[in-house]
């Protein structure tokens, strides 16, 4: 107490002269010094709301704005979701370089690193039947929050897919497996904090910088060719799924999309209505709410769309 009136006196009064507290100073009780009933001044008035409550209630009056804006034209909606998540119309096409080679006895295995110009570089690994050199393949771009390592195991998800038809194209998003960052604090609720505030700041939300990720193995499939592409699907694993999601939404050339336990199926419900869930940030696009939720991206979608 005497330090902290010191300080006060210091710097608000420029007052530097000792404090010391008098011997028969009388303390005031928990009880006297509460103002409310309750301790708590949101719990002590009827309409009291808090900061978590009124952006709820605006996210929520926002709904019939956001249903007319689709209602009235979807694809000028569809640009207007790309700027939001700063993904440029016309990207570069990746240059790729191939790694090493592994074999196994379910599926012949190729590392690659596709890289934009100005961008990161993504690692990805293509799973093949090991049988199959010469046929077309359906392809499924596997992503997953936890990395794609996590699935590659040998009674793993990525062995349950691939077949003498269906190639597995695996990949990490940026922040996420390989490019993990390993220094963001977790008392900020979210592993990714660092990397995803600064991503905010400079105007390039996270998710869109993960679906410039993803779209970039689209882009090589379909350069490849349909010689040996015949279709092409996305799997979004956990934090994977929105950025699934807005990929398929915004590229027709994916097929069929897959969200395989999302962590999130709309912001109003699982972001704002929960304002403690945690690894969050990396979901978040400033100012979206204004225009859709993700629900709004599954209803275009459609039967391309299949959540489990």
């Amino acid at each position: 107490r005497q330090e902290a009136t010191r300080w006060m006196r210091q710097w608000l009064y420029n007052d530097s002269s000792p404090v010391t507290e008098p011997k028969d100073i009388r303390l005031f009780t928990d009880a006297e010094l509460q103002v409310t009933r309750t301790g708590q001044v949101h719990n002590d008035f009827p309409d009291e709301a808090n900061v978590a409550d009124i952006s709820l209630r605006l996210a929520s009056r926002l709904e019939t704005k956001r249903r007319r804006f689709w209602a009235g034209n979807p694809a000028k909606a569809l640009a207007k979701v790309r700027k939001l998540i700063g993904l440029p119309e016309n990207l570069p096409q990746p240059r790729v370089e191939r790694g090493g080679q592994a074999q196994t006895n379910w599926a012949r295995i190729d590392k690659f690193t596709l890289q934009r110009t100005g961008d990161m570089p993504v690692p990805a690994l293509l799973f093949r039947p090991p049988g199959n050199t010469g046929q077309a393949f359906d392809v499924v771009v596997y992503a997953d929050g936890r990395g794609m390592r996590s699935a590659a195991h040998a009674n793993g998800p990525i062995r349950k897919l691939v077949n003498e038809s269906t190639a597995v194209f695996a990949v990490d998003l940026r922040g996420l497996g390989e490019t993990r960052d390993q220094g963001s604090n977790a008392k900020y609720h979210s592993h990714s904090h660092r990397v995803g505030n600064v991503a905010t700041h400079i105007g390039q939300p996270l998710l869109g910088q993960r679906v410039r990720d993803l779209l970039a193995l689209v882009d090589y499939l379909n350069e490849v060719g349909s010689e040996r592409v015949r279709s092409i699907r996305v799997i979004g694993v956990g934090s994977a799924g929105p950025v699934a999601l807005h990929a398929a939404a915004l590229d027709a050339r994916i097929n069929k999309v897959e969200l395989r336990n999302p962590v999130l199926n709309s912001w109003v419900d699982d972001v704002v209505a929960q304002p403690l869930h945690r690894e969050m940030v990396d979901h978040v696009v400033p100012g979206a709410l204004t225009w859709y939720d993700l629900p709004d991206l599954a209803r275009q979608l459609g039967a391309r769309l299949r959540t489990r």
